[in-house]
């Protein structure tokens, strides 16, 4: 993999600002861990995502593709070839044509979808309702895995 070669192809259509070689991946992620990115390009536009995209395909380099850089955990030895941090900004609906091209920002993504039962702080559930929820969903388990035992008794006489 010729790094300079490919940053060249990069540049001709995403800023320089926003491609990276060598790059922390720490920097980049939640949990502040992990070896370099040899090729870091930041995407803020369809665009570039393809031709990032593109250009992988053409010099046959592994490609791997972040959000926000959470929830993923990056060997110290880092990444080889394109990381692509995906970092689109607005929302862009085209009537004319079939397809429709939607830029989010992650917060704005947020908003609009509904709450995981796994993150409670991006929930829009009150912190009460979320307990007597929780309490409820504990009691139904438990009768849930209660066996009931009938004694049934026969008396011959």
């Amino acid at each position: 993999m010729d790094v300079k070669e490919i940053y060249n192809q990069l540049e001709k259509e995403i800023p320089l600002s926003n491609i990276k070689v060598n790059e922390e991946m720490k920097k980049h992620t939640s949990f502040k861990i992990g070896g370099c990115a040899d090729i870091l390009v930041i995407a803020q536009k369809v665009d570039e995502i393809k031709h990032v995209l593109k250009i992988a395909k053409e010099f046959n380099v592994p490609l791997t593709i972040i959000g926000n850089g959470t929830n993923i955990l990056v060997k110290d030895n880092g990444i080889r070839g394109i990381v692509l941090k995906i970092d689109l900004q607005n929302i862009k609906i085209q009537k004319e044509k079939q397809d429709v091209e939607m830029q989010v920002c992650y917060d704005k993504a947020v908003s609009y979808t509904s709450p995981s039962p796994r993150d409670r702080t991006r929930s829009r559930m009150p912190s009460s309702a979320w307990k007597k929820k929780k309490k409820k969903k504990q009691k139904q388990n438990k009768t849930k895995n209660q066996k009931t035992y009938t004694r049934v008794t026969t008396v011959r006489r």
